[in-house]
């Protein structure tokens, strides 16, 4: 019997509702997007813009609960798919920040 992608992964993913802010490690271009899902290796969100694999980025994950504090890593983008009006991006942690 064969298991989906989603189930072969090592790491679970799970969904987020919550605001990301990006910092463009190159450029120092900051922008928001739409968290999407979270895993213990990446992350994807929804950008109006690309930027193309092997970008680095700043990215501060905001929780609406204010319980939990933002996540803050440097990550790298591995994939990007048009979607709707922007991009469904992928992105590998490389360091989590303080």
């Amino acid at each position: 019997m064969s298991r989906d992608y989603e189930e072969k992964r090592d790491f679970h993913r799970m969904q987020i509702d919550c605001t990301v802010q990006l910092r463009h490690k190159a450029t120092g271009e900051v922008l928001s997007a739409e968290g999407r899902d979270l895993s213990a290796q990446g992350f994807s969100f929804h950008a109006g813009r690309s930027f193309g694999a092997g970008a680095i980025l700043e990215a501060t994950v905001s929780p609406e609960n204010t319980l939990v504090r933002p996540l803050r890593a440097e990550v790298e983008v591995v994939r990007e798919e048009s979607e709707g009006q922007g991009f469904l991006v992928g992105a590998r942690i490389l360091r989590m920040l303080d």
